[in-house]
């Protein structure tokens, strides 16, 4: 595998509560679900379409994502205030 000079590579860390309340860290890429990491890769367009007051296309929202963040989100996009 050939490495690129002007790529940098990142290691993302989440930190989720344990049930005695410690925080564990997980690593992204690797302990994360399909629809948190898919959450995360949106989220620059996402915020972006939120300070512009924009529209926004997502296929298959609802595929990998938990129903709560799915309703979060698209509360977000119908809350009637100023976006963010």
């Amino acid at each position: 595998v050939q490495s690129n000079p002007d790529q940098v590579n990142m290691k993302v860390i989440t930190l989720h509560k344990g049930a005695s309340g410690n925080l564990i860290e997980l690593d992204m890429a690797r302990d994360e679900s399909s629809g948190t990491i898919k959450l995360f890769e949106s989220a620059g367009g996402l915020i972006r379409a939120l300070e512009n007051g924009a529209t926004i296309m997502i296929d298959e929202l609802d595929n990998s994502m938990h129903p709560l963040m799915t309703r979060f989100l698209v509360n977000l996009f119908h809350n009637k205030d100023p976006n963010l």
